[in-house]
């Protein structure tokens, strides 16, 4: 069964959000990190151990980043199919037999 035309574009609006998100905000944290990385193998790279600390500090915005949004994601995908449940999307042949 086709999800109804309110949950399309819904959907639709959150993956135009994903994207914008992606454009705006991650890639350029992910071009910062890799900036960053990059100095470090500069200034760091006759000691390993700090390298690897200074590359892993840089890491962690980016990877923080993407953390918090695939959990908002999470969130979301949670709620919305509570309410395909609830709506009957998912399961609308149980409501009918029940009748």
């Amino acid at each position: 069964m086709q999800a109804p035309d309110s949950v399309q574009h819904v959907e639709k609006a959150i993956t135009s959000m994903v994207e914008e998100i992606q454009v705006k905000y991650l890639v350029p944290k992910q071009k910062e990190a890799f900036l960053c990385c990059a100095k470090c193998c500069d200034t760091n790279a006759s000691n390993a151990q700090n390298l690897q600390s200074c590359v892993e500090r840089c890491s962690m915005g980016p990877a923080h980043s993407q953390k918090a949004i695939q959990g908002l994601m999470g969130d979301y995908q949670s709620q919305s199919c509570a309410m395909e449940i609830v709506s009957g999307v998912v399961i609308p042949d149980v409501v009918d037999d029940s009748l």
